[in-house]
């Protein structure tokens, strides 16, 4: 793998950039051309989505027991009060 770094945005066309490859060595093809915050996003997107996973099963067990205490103490205070 070859990482070339620059300092400004290049347009992603590829023609640039694989000049430059062409000039580091002729007999080296370019697969690929992405940005590295591309890159990263493809790398980690498994975890990403287990991640947001989680998530949804946390928010969904939080709203379950926080749904049965507060029917647990509706009930209770419901019961307290036909006993007057």
């Amino acid at each position: 793998m070859l990482i070339i770094g620059t300092l400004s945005q290049l347009l992603m066309t590829g023609g640039t950039e694989r000049q430059i490859v062409h000039e580091f060595d002729s007999l080296l093809t370019v697969a690929d051309i992405k940005t590295q915050s591309a890159h990263i996003d493809q790398a980690i997107s498994q975890e990403i989505t287990l991640a947001r996973l989680c998530t949804v099963f946390a928010r969904l067990a939080l709203d379950r027991v926080c749904w049965t205490l507060w029917n647990g103490f509706f009930q209770r205070r419901t019961a307290h009060k036909r006993d007057w």
